[in-house]
């Protein structure tokens, strides 16, 4: 899962760092149900023991990539934050995933190329996959495939009404 994250600094002057790290004993028992929660779900849901957390990074996942108006495709990260065991994070990426990376504009036969498929999304062939035989400016040149099998099934209507 894609993540953004934000890292806090620690105060720099020692009084700050006292201040930081004093907590209630009622914030005490509510950090150890987390991490206790979050160790649980990670060993059951993802088979990861990620053995003693000492700290958490509230992260928002990726949602997805919208496409723009304009065709290019931009990050949607969630709303909502989730919390991670930093040791179960990684900094970079080891092998990124080119479908995943945002893009600029792109022309229509980049989008969609000759002889790839496309869903029709106006007109009476919406929710078709189209085939794409041309591009003519900003418009796709579609092949919409027949109606599969569609007489054998009036058949069996009419015969069914008899």
């Amino acid at each position: 899962t894609a993540l953004s994250a934000a890292c806090l600094g620690l105060p720099s002057s020692a009084a700050s760092k006292q201040r930081a790290w004093q907590m209630s004993d009622h914030e005490v028992h509510e950090w150890r149900n987390l991490v206790a929660r979050r160790t649980n779900e990670m060993l059951s849901k993802s088979g990861l023991d990620v053995g003693r957390t000492r700290l958490l990074l509230h992260v928002r996942e990726l949602e997805a990539l919208q496409m723009q108006s304009d065709g290019s495709l931009v990050k949607k990260w969630a709303e909502e934050e989730t919390v991670h065991p930093l040791q179960a994070t990684l900094q970079t990426n080891p092998s990124p995933d080119a479908r995943l990376a945002e893009r600029g504009v792109q022309s229509l036969a980049d989008m969609y190329p000759e002889g790839s498929t496309a869903m029709c999304v106006s007109g009476t062939y919406y929710g078709q996959l189209v085939t794409v035989l041309a591009h003519q400016g900003e418009r796709l040149v579609v092949a919409v495939p027949p109606p599969r099998n569609l007489q054998a099934v009036s058949q069996r209507i009419l015969q069914g009404m008899s």
